[in-house]
């Protein structure tokens, strides 16, 4: 899906995918060092609040749709771009980061 004015949707996906994680990082910032399974726990933390905003981008696409509001190919866009970008980027790369984190725990036992 190619839309218009693509800086626009790059942008917007790109604040909707790490105001979470910045929110998260920065709210367990205060509890001291900054470790790699912390790096994943606040990323796995994000990742719920991450999903409530792609279902509100799809909510409000679907009444854009239904509405016939003019500015729907942005929704659109930005709803194509986070999903894939979550479902093809951050997801298998978050499992990836798990994976690790389990196989280091496992190991160090």
């Amino acid at each position: 899906m190619i839309v218009p004015n693509i800086e626009i949707v790059s942008i917007a996906v790109i604040l909707l995918i790490a105001a979470p994680i910045l929110w998260y990082s920065q709210r367990n910032s205060s509890k001291g060092s900054f470790t790699f399974s912390q790096l994943i726990k606040n990323l796995n933390h994000s990742l719920k609040f991450q999903f409530l905003i792609g279902l509100i981008l799809a909510l409000i696409a679907l009444i854009f749709k239904i509405a016939s509001v003019e500015p729907i190919e942005y929704f659109a866009g930005i709803l194509y771009t986070y999903l894939v970008v979550g479902l093809f980027f951050y997801l298998p790369t978050l499992g990836m980061l798990n994976l690790i984190l389990l196989l280091g725990k496992w190991i160090n036992k």
